[in-house]
């Protein structure tokens, strides 16, 4: 275990084996989200890919990671260590985060 410090000066123990090449050899390759693209068609994708290659769903949070868009990992930046790690943490708050911004989206589109 090592022990890392974020922005927000939380610090927390994590397995040493969290290099990006250590990640690089865990997770295969996956394609971002696309701008528009259904987040829970993205979702399906992912996990299914994640499935087949037989990755462990406990590195899910860790794969999804390294290809957040850069609105995704402003999400990603504001969860605590505990729910960043954890993929359906992670999930439900990449699903909140869409789904105000479609909405917001609708907003200004119908005024």
């Amino acid at each position: 275990m090592k022990q890392i410090t974020r922005s927000s000066g939380v610090t927390a123990s994590v397995p040493a084996s969290t290099s990006h090449d250590n990640i690089s050899k865990i997770c295969p390759q996956f394609r971002k989200l696309e701008k528009g693209e259904d987040i829970e068609a993205y979702f399906g994708a992912f996990e299914t890919h994640m499935t087949s290659y037989g990755v462990q769903v406990g590195q899910w949070a860790r794969c999804l990671a390294t290809i957040l868009t850069p609105e995704a990992n402003m999400v990603y930046m504001s969860l605590s260590l505990a729910e960043c790690t954890d993929y359906a943490k992670l999930k439900e708050a990449l699903y909140e985060y869409y789904s105000v911004t479609r909405e917001t989206y609708r907003e200004i589109l119908t005024q």
